[in-house]
């Protein structure tokens, strides 16, 4: 398939629309949230209906633009430690939280109100994987759809794989009803030995409700492509 039709890894910081990036206020890091993302093409979900289309579909209300195109990734070199992007944000509705539980983390406290009641946390809740498919949702489809081939050209690097994260941690329950913000810090990065013209970015990412408690929070890595895909020597 050539490089035009293919979709673009997705994941971390723009410079331009989709998720909003804040630089940082003097030299000090942001604690918290990850970056992830940027995909600019738009999932296709193929014909009839998913089963969880209560996923945030595009984040195109919290969508913000300059010269009216997607967002284009930053390239290595351009992203700087410190830097804040907000992807959106998302309300848990009942049927919402059975529906993803019933599919892929069936316990009574995610799939009935009344033994959730009797639960833990004395009312139904979301699914801590049901929060982190929200935030991967709303950083793959934060900045919309580029033109064709728009991640594989000068104006817009591309995002490598990502070898993982490293401390997941769901700090309070999610309850029907409530409304999660999501954004993502950049806390590090690094030259690739492994895989030269790229570099390996580190982001802090977190989810807080509607008083302000983080509910969830996390470290990711993710390699990006340097300018030219030339790397640095020492």
């Amino acid at each position: 398939m050539p490089d035009t039709g293919r979709r673009c890894a997705s994941r971390i910081f723009r410079g331009t629309g989709a998720a909003r990036v804040r630089k940082p206020a003097g030299n000090g890091l942001h604690s918290g949230p990850p970056h992830c993302c940027q995909c600019r093409r738009r999932h296709c979900p193929g014909p009839g209906k998913s089963d969880h289309d209560d996923l945030p579909a595009s984040g195109r209300d919290r969508r913000r633009r300059e010269g009216g195109g997607g967002g284009v990734m930053k390239f290595f070199e351009n992203m700087e430690i410190g830097e804040v992007s907000e992807f959106g944000s998302h309300t848990f509705t009942a049927e919402a939280i059975k529906r993803f539980a019933k599919a892929y983390d069936p316990q009574p406290f995610h799939l009935d109100e009344e033994a959730a009641a009797a639960g833990l946390f004395g009312a139904l809740t979301a699914s801590g994987w049901h929060t982190c498919a929200v935030m991967m949702k709303l950083i793959a489809t934060a900045g919309g759809p580029l033109p064709a081939g728009q991640c594989n050209t000068e104006d817009g690097a591309r995002l490598g794989p990502s070898p993982g994260f490293d401390d997941l941690r769901w700090r309070k329950p999610v309850f029907a009803g409530d409304t999660l913000r999501y954004r993502a810090t950049i806390i590090g990065k690094r030259d690739s030995r492994s895989r030269p013209g790229w570099g390996v970015v580190t982001s802090r990412f977190e989810a807080h409700n509607a008083a302000g408690e983080q509910v969830l929070e996390g470290t990711g890595h993710d390699y990006v492509e340097r300018r030219n895909g030339q790397q640095i020597t020492r």
